[in-house]
């Protein structure tokens, strides 16, 4: 009736000593250790999902929200002057002309 069963019954797995290689009952295995394993998978996250579409786990209450300081206007100002300073450094250094010897430019190639 159910030629599967027949299969089974003829595992090598009678004598601990007699464990040969057989790569298809391996390979059997773990295809179905994998597909077990996926089915658990998408049914923890099924049940994951309507807990968190009901809005019964990972709820925040209004108590556990603290409230956020404001950042302060004057030191945001005074760190956007700064970096507006190093800013026009920068521009300045770029127009400028570099009138240092380097070992690149000392030796011109003739």
């Amino acid at each position: 009736m159910f030629p599967f069963l027949n299969k089974t019954k003829n595992r090598p797995f009678k004598d601990i000593n007699n464990l040969e290689i057989h790569p298809r009952r391996d390979w059997n295995t773990f295809i179905k250790i994998f597909f077990v394993l996926i089915v658990l998978m998408i049914i923890f996250n099924l049940y994951l999902f309507s807990q968190i579409n009901r809005e019964e786990i990972f709820q925040i209450s209004e108590d556990n929200i603290t409230k956020g300081k404001t950042i302060d206007r004057k030191n945001l100002e005074e760190i956007l002057n700064y970096f507006d300073k190093k800013d026009q450094k920068f521009n300045e250094i770029l127009k400028s002309n570099f009138d240092q010897i380097t070992p690149s430019n000392e030796f011109p190639i003739q």
